[in-house]
């Protein structure tokens, strides 16, 4: 009997044949595992040192923690306010009660915050790209700059991620899940609360569960009524917010925000009440020239600083991503992954 033959019949030499891609494969898990706890230990220590040494809080930060005390002092009505949503001082409130310092408590939700979009980050590439991809994803997204500098500012940006990840994570997991609505009804809860956070919540709700109901062929064993009941959802949570907009401000928007673009880039300087009233659009409308003046002007702006903003190491990683993401051909799992990481990338 040959060697080869041998080799073929003998089971010692064929497992052992078989454990070598085995052991590679468990000491790169191993490896990427250490990085991600040194990742981590890391991130948080950092962390800490920027919450130490942290400089005053920024107006809008200010104006979140004077919503958080009204609310605590006042009740339901005082967190109400046309330019901020009310989820963030609602909790920072609440939470007040029980620490007695608002500003801590506004920086702690932040960190908090910071370390739900890494966890939220992990669970997703775990899913669809495997442990070792979530375990370095994982590590680079909680040792950023960004999220470092953010997480103890007590600002909404932060909070308003970590809820947004959660609900794209939640809808994954209803498109996936499709003989379980609970996925799609804790994405609805979680996209009206990032809506109660930013406007723009809603928005990326429409868009992501628009996306999955056109793609509900393909990778996705998707049932219709997962994202129609995730929108559902998530209008039902707006929708009382809305309507006190709407008593407020004597239009229907889904922010007040909008006031302050009316000025800023289309002001009425002999009758500022009537674009505050007009809204945006009615501005424009009224204003044609003025959107032609500022708009290539603003366009130029932000092609310049949006990768300053981002960061050209983030933005490399990102093109190796979807390099990678194109030569595999992967299914619409992957992209979904990488819906993820765009919303959890740090706010400028």
């Amino acid at each position: 009997m040959t060697t080869k033959a041998r080799k073929q019949k003998d089971p010692a030499c064929d497992a052992e044949m078989k454990s070598r891609p085995f052991r590679r494969a468990r000491m790169c898990g191993d490896v990427t595992f250490w990085l991600f706890c040194g990742g981590i230990v890391c991130g948080l220590v950092l962390t800490i040192y920027t919450l130490l040494t942290a400089a005053a809080v920024s107006f809008d930060a200010a104006r979140y923690l004077e919503l958080a005390a009204e609310f605590y002092h006042e009740g339901p009505g005082g967190a109400l306010d046309w330019y901020a949503g009310p989820a963030v001082p609602v909790v920072v409130g609440t939470l007040y009660g029980l620490t007695g310092e608002l500003e801590l408590t506004g920086r702690l939700i932040g960190i908090a915050a910071a370390s739900g979009i890494v966890l939220v980050t992990w669970l997703l590439l775990a899913r669809t790209v495997g442990r070792d991809a979530a375990h370095l994803g994982a590590a680079l997204l909680a040792t950023h700059p960004a999220i470092i500098r953010h997480a103890p500012s007590a600002e909404i940006d932060l909070p308003y991620l970590a809820v947004l990840s959660l609900a794209l994570y939640w809808l994954f997991l209803a498109c996936e899940q499709n003989r379980r609505l609970w996925p799609a009804l804790a994405a609805g809860i979680a996209f009206g609360t990032a809506y109660l956070i930013r406007p723009e919540g809603l928005l990326v709700a429409l868009a992501a569960c628009g996306y999955a109901w056109i793609r509900r062929r393909g990778g996705f064993p998707l049932h219709r009524t997962a994202p129609l009941l995730t929108v559902i959802v998530a209008v039902l949570m707006a929708a009382p917010y809305l309507v006190w907009l709407h008593e407020t401000l004597g239009r229907w928007t889904l922010s007040g925000k909008d006031r302050t673009l009316s000025l800023k880039y289309l002001p009425d300087k002999k009758n500022p009440e009537r674009a505050l009233r007009a809204g945006p659009l009615g501005a424009i409308a009224q204003n044609p020239d003025d959107l032609i003046k500022w708009l290539p002007t603003h366009v130029k702006r932000t092609c310049t600083e949006l990768p300053k903003a981002a960061g050209y190491v983030t933005a490399a990683l990102a093109l190796l991503g979807a390099l990678a993401l194109w030569r595999r051909r992967m299914s619409i799992r992957q992209p979904a992954a990488g819906l993820l990481a765009v919303a959890c990338l740090p706010p400028a």
